[in-house]
Formats: C-alpha cells, structure tokens, sequence
C-alpha cells in the first residue's frame, strides 16, 4: 500500500491503495477547503485509506482512520462526495451512545458533501487526467435521488416519520431530500459549520423538536439565527 503525506496537513495522510499513482488532486486540495468549512480539523491526526473494504466509506473517528471506497484516483466528484462525508462525521465526532436523533447527523453530513462539490467547482480544481463528471453534474445528478415526504411531521413526538429515520438513519433518498432544505442555510451562514460538533451531545434527546431548540441554546449567539432557520423548516 502505498502512502503520500499530504503538504501543509500535519499528521493527515491519504493512503491510495495498491495504486501506483500520485495521490489525487483532490486530496492535495483537502487540508485548505476542508479547515476553511470545518477549522481546525487538520489539527486532528487523521488517515484516510482508499481500499475494497466492506461498508466503506465508513469513518472510525477514535481511531483516526476513514475508510473509502472512491474506485478511483480520476473520480474527482465521487472522492469528495465521499471523503466529505466521512469527514463531517470525523468532525462531529459523536459517541456510539445514546443515538436516538443520530438520524440528523446523516442528513447533515449528506448536505455536507454537497457543499464540498460546490466548493470545489468554485475553486476550479480539476485538471485533463480526470475521468469525473463535473462536481455540480454529480451532486445534480445524485439530488434527483430524492423521497420527499411530509416532513413538518418529524415534530411530532413519536410520529411514523420519526421513528422510521430514528430506525432507519441511513435512508439515503430521505437524507437527500432533507439535504436540499439544510443546504441553502449552509451556503448563506457557513458559521454554522463550527457548530456541529455541539451535535454530539445531544443525540439522546427523544423529541426533535427537543433537540433542534438544544441547539439552538448551545450555539454561539451570531449563529442563532441560522439555527432559528432550520427550526422553521421543520416547524
């Protein structure tokens, strides 16, 4: 296996399986992006490993190890997609207890992801060798994997549609849809992101409702408003 340091990331490293190749551009642009939306993420040891692994991508944040599954150094768009992912879970660095309203925490890093895409099709990092699709077009193209459902009713206290997310928190096509009514909040206060690990904490409550006005009274005052946002989307 062989493995690359990536410059001005400290102790991250991107492991690139058997590949003889050079780490991929995305990765040489990671530690920047991603301590610009999560800061002072690369201050934590991390290790990303690209290798045929069951379940990957998956993140194992005591450990300091993601694990990715990106079929390909070229696939730029399908490596941030994953990589962001993982990361965001790394970031929140939740506890395996207590995990009732953990469901939010896929969705938030669902919406994550395509965050990064956008940030990256900004920065215009790409160059001839990739074989991807751009990043927009697979973040488009991945959103029309959708499940849209009456989603005002995860307030209410024991309701179908929260015991199924509370049961079933890696619904991809649900996390998508709830995704695309985070993400315009994000991209108007980015603040918020330094707020997520506050996340962790409060998974055990049982009540959303509950949870998201916890939130709201752990985040720092300039990034109420945004909190407030999300609460009114749900409320």
């Amino acid at each position: 296996m062989f493995r690359f340091q990536l410059p001005n990331a400290k102790d991250w490293f991107y492991f690139y399986g058997v590949s003889k190749n050079v780490h991929p551009l995305v990765m040489l642009n990671l530690p920047h992006i991603a301590n610009k939306i999560f800061p002072d993420i690369v201050d934590k040891k991390l290790y990303l490993v690209d290798a045929e692994i069951v379940d990957a991508p998956m993140v194992f944040a005591d450990n300091h190890i993601i694990f990715l599954s990106t079929q390909g150094s070229d696939l730029y768009a399908r490596n941030v997609y994953q990589v962001a992912h993982e990361l965001c879970h790394f970031y929140i660095n939740s506890s395996p207890k207590q995990r009732t309203m953990f469901w939010f925490e896929e969705v938030i890093c669902e919406m994550t992801a395509h965050y990064f895409l956008e940030e990256y099709s900004n920065q215009n990092i790409w160059d001839k060798h990739s074989r991807s699709v751009p990043y927009l077009q697979y973040s488009q193209e991945i959103l029309l994997d959708i499940e849209v459902f009456n989603h005002k009713r995860l307030v209410k206290y024991q309701s179908d549609e929260i015991i199924y997310l509370i049961q079933n928190s890696t619904d991809r096509p649900k996390n998508r849809y709830l995704a695309t009514l985070l993400l315009p909040i994000f991209r108007e206060f980015p603040a918020l992101f330094t707020e997520l690990p506050k996340l962790a904490n409060l998974y055990g409550i049982p009540d959303f409702e509950l949870f998201l006005n916890a939130w709201h009274d752990a985040v720092e005052r300039e990034n109420k408003p945004a909190v407030q946002k999300i609460i009114e989307i749900f409320c």
